[in-house]
C-alpha cells in the first residue's frame, strides 16, 4: 500500500497527453499486448480517464484510507470503553453485523460468550446491527425453503447445502445449539424481527436487544417457527423478560413503524459488506476494528485478552492495585 502511494502521488503530477513518464505506463490510446495465457496472443487499448489526475487523486484517498483500516500499530480510541474500578471490570461495546437467515451467526454469538468466560472482567454490550441477506421473501408469512428456492436461487446447489447443514449441526453442538436443518425448513422474512430488535434497542437497551435476538436464532434454527409472524415476536420478547408489553409489541408490529430505519440500515451493511467478505461481522470497539465470519473462542479469546491486559494497565495508571483474579490472567 505504501509503494502504491508513492506511485500515485507520482501519477498526479503527470501532464495527462503524455501518460505516465517513468512509470511504464503508456499514453492514452495505446495499444497493449496482455499475454495472460502462454501462447494466446491478446491485445486491448488502454484508455486512461480525460481527468486522470481526479482520478488518481481519488485512489490516493482510497489507498490512505485502506493502510489505516489495515495498520495494526496505528493508535486507537478508547475513549468508549467503561472502567469499573470498585468491581475492576471493563464494558467493552460489540456491534454484531448479521441476519437471523444467517446460522454461522448464532454459532458465532455463542462462540463469542464461550470466549468471555475466560475473561470475566471483561463486560460485552452487544447491539445487532440489521442486514437482509434475502430480500424476495414476503414480509409476513412463510413458505418451504425448497418451494422457494427454485424461483429465486435457480443456480443453488441442494447437494452443497446438504454438506453445509451437516457442518452447520455439527458446529452448533459444540455450543450447546440444537439445529433443525430439514429439508422442509421454512422461509420467513427478517424484517419484523429486525424491527423489533431495533425498537428494543432505542427502548430498553443492548442487553435486552441480545437476549431477544438469541431467542429469535433459537425460534428459527431449532424450532423451526415463523419470525416474521408479530404474535410470535411478541411473545419471543416476553420470554426474553425484555421488559415490553406483549400487546404494544403486536400493535407496533401491524404498523410501517422503524421499517424505512430498517430497511436503511440493512441497505448500509450491504453497501459496507462490499469491502469485507464473511457473516457475520463483529465489530469491536476501540481497540480491534473489524472480525468478519465465524471464529472459533480462541480466536474471541485473543481479542478479549487485548481489552483484560488494558483494563490492568488502566488500573494501575489510576493508582488502583488489579486482584489477584487480573493478575493471574
Amino acid at each position: 500500500l505504501k509503494l502504491q502511494f508513492l506511485y500515485l502521488i507520482g501519477a498526479v503530477g503527470r501532464a495527462p497527453s503524455r501518460g505516465l513518464r517513468g512509470t511504464g505506463v503508456p499514453k492514452m490510446g495505446t495499444k497493449l499486448s496482455l499475454p495472460e495465457h502462454p501462447g494466446r496472443d491478446k491485445s486491448a487499448v488502454l484508455v486512461l480517464p480525460r481527468f486522470h489526475k481526479l482520478f488518481a487523486v481519488g485512489l490516493v484517498g482510497f489507498t490512505c484510507w485502506a493502510h489505516a483500516m489495515l495498520d495494526e500499530d496505528r493508535p486507537r480510541s478508547k475513549a468508549c470503553l467503561k472502567i469499573d474500578e470498585d468491581e475492576q471490570t471493563i464494558t467493552v461495546p460489540v456491534w454484531i453485523t448479521a441476519d437471523f437467515h444467517c446460522p454461522w451467526s448464532y454459532i458465532a454469538r455463542a462462540s463469542l460468550a464461550e470466549a468471555q468466560k475466560r475473561y470475566p472482567e471483561v463486560k460485552l454490550e452487544v447491539k445487532w446491527n440489521p442486514t437482509i441477506i434475502h430480500t424476495t421473501v414476503p414480509v409476513v408469512g412463510s413458505l418451504p425453503f425448497g418451494e422457494w428456492a427454485p424461483k429465486h436461487m435457480p443456480k443453488i446447489d441442494f447437494d452443497y447445502l446438504t454438506q453445509r447443514d451437516g457442518l452447520i449441526v455439527e458446529r452448533g453442538k459444540l455450543f450447546g445449539l440444537d439445529f433443525n436443518m430439514a429439508p422442509d425448513q421454512l422461509m420467513a422474512s427478517s424484517v419484523n424481527a429486525h424491527r423489533i430488535c431495533y425498537q428494543t434497542l432505542e427502548q430498553k437497551g443492548a442487553e435486552a436487544q441480545d437476549a431477544l435476538a438469541l431467542q429469535i436464532y433459537s425460534a428459527f434454527f431449532e424450532r423451526q417457527e415463523d419470525i416474521s409472524s408479530p404474535w410470535l415476536l411478541a411473545d419471543l420478547a416476553s420470554r426474553a423478560d425484555v421488559g415490553m408489553d406483549k400487546d404494544d409489541c403486536i400493535r407496533y408490529l401491524h404498523t410501517n413503524m422503524d421499517r424505512e430505519i430498517v430497511n436503511r440500515l440493512a441497505m448500509k451493511s450491504r453497501t459496507d459488506q462490499t469491502l469485507f467478505t464473511g457473516s457475520p461481522q463483529m465489530n469491536f470497539k476501540c481497540i480491534t476494528q473489524q472480525v468478519t465470519g465465524t471464529q472459533r473462542p480462541d480466536t474471541y479469546a485473543e481479542i478479549l485478552e487485548e481489552y483484560s491486559a488494558y483494563l490492568k494497565e488502566e488500573l494501575v495508571r489510576r493508582g488502583v492495585q488489579p486482584r489477584q483474579r487480573l493478575l493471574g490472567a
